[in-house]
């Protein structure tokens, strides 16, 4: 068999590179969104952890403060055991709790009997970046708030900035009676 040099300008060989660079871009992706869903599901089970010690003990909040100390000297090489992430973690799991339960092998059932679009919903919160996440539920006043945002979010590929210039936007963007019932109006 007879070696033939390959000529970069060979039409062929151009259109198989790209190919090649398409499927390396999409699996790069794809990685980049099973690491992301498997991050918020672990801040979820955190949030849960913490919450229910500190409900269960009655340590107060210091012991956040001990825990993050203590989580970042086991784990000098990881990020998100700040407080203020332990927090986020923490509020983040009660935003959502009271709606929907996280069974052990990661599926979402809602609290309610037969109410499966629910579930379909909340899913959408596992698939945005966990940076957005705090945003939401910093700043939505409820879940279908929080919902809301979360779709835009994924169906308009929002960056973070984006997103909190969304939720100023809603909020400058109220009037005097609006902000009587509700401090900002949102259209799902």
């Amino acid at each position: 068999m007879k070696d033939y040099p390959i000529n970069a300008i060979d039409s062929e060989y151009i259109e198989w590179l790209k190919a090649i660079k398409q499927q390396i871009r999409s699996t790069k992706i794809r990685m980049i969104k099973t690491a992301n869903t498997e991050l918020i599901h672990f801040y979820w089970r955190l949030g849960q952890m913490i919450s229910q010690k500190l409900k269960e003990q009655n340590w107060g909040d210091k012991v956040i403060n001990k825990l993050s100390v203590d989580l970042r000297n086991e784990f000098p090489d990881m990020q998100g055991f700040s407080r203020q992430n332990l927090y986020y973690s923490k509020n983040f799991y009660e935003f959502y709790a009271g709606q929907m339960h996280i069974s052990p092998n990661s599926s979402i059932v809602p609290q309610v009997e037969g109410q499966l679009q629910i579930a379909d919903n909340y899913k959408i919160i596992f698939d945005i970046p966990w940076g957005h996440q705090k945003v939401i539920i910093s700043k939505a006043q409820n879940i279908e708030e929080a919902l809301f945002y979360a779709h835009q979010t994924l169906s308009n590929s929002w960056s973070r900035s984006i997103l909190e210039n969304q939720f100023k936007q809603h909020s400058t963007n109220i009037t005097d009676k609006d902000k009587q019932t509700s401090r900002r109006p949102y259209q799902p």
